[in-house]
C-alpha cells in the first residue's frame, strides 16, 4: 500500500517498488527434516514457573482461616457464658 499526496515530495533516498514482489522459497532439499528432539519439553526456550509463591499463599491463607474460626467460636461460646457460672 503506497499513500500519495498533491505535496511535494520528500526524496528520502531510496526508490520504491511500484509493485508488489513475490520471492519464492519452496521446500529446501537436504535441511532440517522437522522432526522433533526426543524430549522435546526441555528443548523449550520458556522455563516453566515455580509454583513456590502460590503454594506459600495457600500455606499462610488456610492457617489464617483457621485463626480467624478458632477466634469466632472462642468469642461466641464467650458470649453466650457456656460453662459454669461464676
Amino acid at each position: 500500500m503506497r499513500l500519495e499526496s498533491d505535496e511535494a515530495k520528500v526524496s528520502t533516498g531510496k526508490k520504491l517498488p511500484d509493485q508488489t514482489m513475490i520471492i519464492p522459497q519452496g521446500v529446501k532439499v537436504g535441511g532440517d527434516t522437522g522432526t522433533r528432539p526426543v524430549h522435546f519439553g526441555g528443548a523449550s526456550p520458556f522455563e516453566k514457573k515455580s509454583d513456590k509463591g502460590t503454594k506459600t499463599f495457600i500455606i499462610v491463607a488456610t492457617i489464617a482461616g483457621v485463626i480467624i474460626i478458632c477466634a469466632i467460636i472462642f468469642f461466641v461460646l464467650k458470649s453466650k457464658n457456656i460453662g459454669p457460672v461464676q
